[in-house]
């Protein structure tokens, strides 16, 4: 449905190009962005796509390719479960310096909430706007 939906920031995108901001674990949160950008023919419903999508514990991925410890930086952006992946990321014995999650689709108590746990590990915490930085404090330069 990409060709019939009309997202402002995506206006000078090439048709091939991947779309972004639509995957989520919410039905709703692509329902939203559907509701505000698809002019196509079909109804919003018919227009979402469900994908079973694999996944692994972030410590299995990083023992399966042999990514080498400590971890610096840790991104996410996972359209609304953020904080999901943050608690499932064993962060407690990870402790990146930085960690940078996209906190614009998170509930105000979703959010509180995952700000009290990374504020537990030792991060002091900084909006950057859409996005979230954490940054760890006994973190070595």
């Amino acid at each position: 449905c990409w060709p019939d939906c009309k997202a402002p920031y995506a206006a000078d995108w090439p048709q091939y190009r991947a779309p972004s901001g639509i995957a989520s674990e919410s039905r709703q949160h692509v329902h939203n962005w559907l509701s505000a950008h698809y002019v196509g023919p079909l109804s919003l419903e018919e227009a979402i796509v469900v994908e079973e999508v694999p996944s692994l514990p972030l410590s299995s991925v990083l023992t399966n390719t042999g990514f080498e410890l400590p971890v610096d930086v840790l991104q996410v952006d996972t359209e609304g479960f953020d904080d999901v992946v943050l608690y499932q990321s064993s962060l407690d014995s990870l402790l990146p310096s930085l960690i940078n999650f996209e906190s614009t689709h998170l509930s105000m108590s979703r959010l509180r909430k995952l700000e009290k746990y990374l504020d537990g590990l030792g991060y002091s915490l900084l909006s950057t706007g859409p996005d979230t930085l954490a940054v760890l404090s006994n973190a070595t330069s």
